[in-house]
């Protein structure tokens, strides 16, 4: 039995973000609505996620500076 309703769709965007080694950065705001969605009803969210989200948002940004023009 899952422990709150966001466990499942947490579990399946943690798996994408494990199973995406170098595009991992494209599943940040499937993670990020998770967590703001959990932080709206209350839950506690683990500071092990919101580690992770803001690693992954690190990541998105530099990947935007790595496709700009020099």
């Amino acid at each position: 039995m899952l422990k709150n309703p966001f466990e499942a769709r947490l579990n399946e965007v943690l798996s994408k973000i494990q199973n995406s080694s170098a595009g991992r950065y494209k599943h940040q705001p499937a993670l990020n609505a998770v967590l703001t969605n959990m932080r709206d009803s209350g839950l506690p969210i683990p500071h092990r996620l919101v580690e992770l989200n803001n690693s992954m948002l690190d990541e998105a940004v530099e990947a935007q500076f790595d496709n700009l023009p020099v």
